[in-house]
């Protein structure tokens, strides 16, 4: 079995922002079909659980315990397999300037 870990995330967006729902995971958005087309859930924190060596992708469960759905990384971060480790190094590099 894959070693993970377990977060949470608070559901943002909706119709008074104009954005799709999504989840906000070390400073990267994920969001799926299943998620951006459900408003009622901004607000609401999601379980999200997480492959710390694939960072492409995190697992979303509902307040109730029940599975979501998968979400993904939006933009670069999706392409490309990383670690979380990984991630936070180059956005550390990026907030201290060093990174463009």
């Amino acid at each position: 079995a894959r070693i993970t870990e377990q977060a949470t995330a608070q559901v943002r967006g909706g119709p008074k922002t104009g954005r799709r729902p999504y989840i906000q995971l070390d400073g990267v958005r994920y969001s799926s079909p299943i998620l951006a087309s459900a408003a009622q859930l901004v607000g609401q924190r999601l379980s999200i659980r997480i492959d710390p060596e694939d960072m492409r992708q995190v697992q979303a469960f509902l307040p109730n315990g029940a599975e979501l759905d998968m979400l993904r990384a939006c933009g670069k971060w999706g392409l490309t397999k990383h670690s979380r480790t990984t991630r936070r190094l180059i956005n550390a590099e990026i907030a201290a300037r060093t990174l463009v």
